[in-house]
């Protein structure tokens, strides 16, 4: 089953020496199945990119060779958005848009939700979206 990715989980990817476990739980399920992102995903993700190289924590090759992983990943992007939900979750949940979106996408797919955010994990959990957990 097709599980939701957050950006927050491929970001621990590039900044812990040892994976958090929900982190670590999510790389090893991509090797079963595959993971469905917004479409903001890609930006976020190279924002967290581009943000670690002028920090120093990467170089340009480094960016490189980890987008170059990342592609070869079983990461499907949804287009389809219901908007309707999307706000709604939004307003009755107190949460971003962006936090939204991943709500919204995982309440659609009836799958599993794998964040490091903790206001949208509670969040989830209140409108009965399982999430990924380590082993």
């Amino acid at each position: 089953m097709p599980f939701v990715l957050d950006a927050s989980v491929v970001v621990a990817w590039l900044s812990a020496e040892t994976l958090h476990p929900i982190a670590e739980a999510a790389l090893e399920r991509l090797a079963t199945d595959h993971g469905v992102v917004p479409a903001f995903w890609w930006f976020d993700v190279r924002q967290a990119l581009l943000t670690g190289e002028r920090r120093g924590h990467r170089d340009i090759a480094g960016t490189a060779a980890f987008l170059q992983r990342l592609g070869r990943l079983p990461v499907v992007v949804d287009r389809e958005l219901d908007e309707a939900a999307l706000f709604y979750l939004a307003r009755g949940h107190e949460l971003a848009i962006r936090d939204a979106t991943y709500l919204e996408l995982a309440l659609r797919l009836g799958g599993l939700l794998a964040t490091m955010n903790r206001d949208l994990s509670r969040t989830a959990a209140q409108a009965g979206v399982a999430l990924l957990v380590a082993p």
